[in-house]
């Protein structure tokens, strides 16, 4: 029987596939606690969390997500430090990608830093989730 991650990458394209393949095993030595990834929908995610808003919105997420698209892959990262998302800080150290306030977004196997994305990760669980209750 399939499990979450194979089940996720089954529905990529190789390419895709491999960058998740590279994204997962970093996550697992960097982060083995964020293990095992639970999948939702079109969403892989790795170490849930409770968040909270101060308008008291709330809910559940995870602390990094993946999310597969008809070009490249998306790495989410909610993970906020001083006012700004931690991938959003490390943007220029993280290779070949494009990056918004919290999302990585991967064409290519190759183009992701593997030891940026590692240090991101790092810094990710000592944050914590965005608004972590």
């Amino acid at each position: 029987m399939d499990g979450p991650l194979e089940s996720f990458r089954a529905a990529l394209a190789p390419a895709q596939a491999a960058i998740v393949d590279d994204v997962h095993r970093t996550i697992a030595e960097v982060a083995p606690d964020l293990l095992p990834p639970v999948r939702r929908g079109s969403m892989l995610g790795y170490g849930p969390f409770h968040y909270r808003y101060a308008s008291g919105r709330e809910g559940d997420a995870h602390l990094i997500s993946l999310r597969g698209g008809s070009r490249q892959l998306s790495v989410y990262v909610g993970a906020v430090e001083d006012g700004r998302y931690v991938p959003e800080a490390h943007a220029d150290t993280l290779g070949k990608v494009s990056v918004g306030r919290s999302c990585i977004k991967v064409t290519r196997p190759g183009d992701l830093d593997l030891a940026a994305f590692a240090a991101v990760v790092r810094r990710a669980v000592e944050v914590g989730g965005e608004g972590q209750v």
